[in-house]
């Protein structure tokens, strides 16, 4: 069973924080705000068991990046994968995507250029 509500429209920047050097009180505004409608987002899901699947357009995490707020709320509350776009022209081979696990979350790219205008199978 699959579980999912609409919320947060997107992240403010690739890495799911604020880089100290790119922080404006604006920007921290909006990414408090979509922060914030991920997390009633993540509380107004269902509890039983199901698969959670997140859609977010800017990837929260990198293979080897740090964790940050957006990881450590999809963590917290269970979520099994986590879909993002935003990446583009990085001449990937055919077929291939980036598609990783971290914290025993499931990150896959499907930009629809980075997967070849194709569908790509998540589950």
């Amino acid at each position: 069973m699959l579980e999912g509500k609409p919320g947060a429209r997107e992240i403010a920047d690739q890495s799911g924080r604020l880089e100290a050097d790119s922080k404006s009180t604006q920007d921290e505004k909006i990414f408090a705000r979509e922060l914030g409608r991920l997390k009633l987002s993540l509380q107004s899901m269902e509890t039983s068991p199901g698969i959670r699947i997140v859609m977010t357009h800017f990837p929260p995490t990198t293979e080897n990046g740090p964790e940050t707020a957006v990881t450590t709320l999809l963590e917290h509350y269970k979520v099994h994968m986590c879909v993002f776009g935003h990446l583009h022209d990085l001449a990937l081979p055919p077929g291939k995507t980036i598609d990783f696990f971290k914290s025993g979350i499931r990150y896959v790219l499907v930009s629809a250029d980075a997967i070849g205008f194709s569908p790509y199978r998540l589950w």
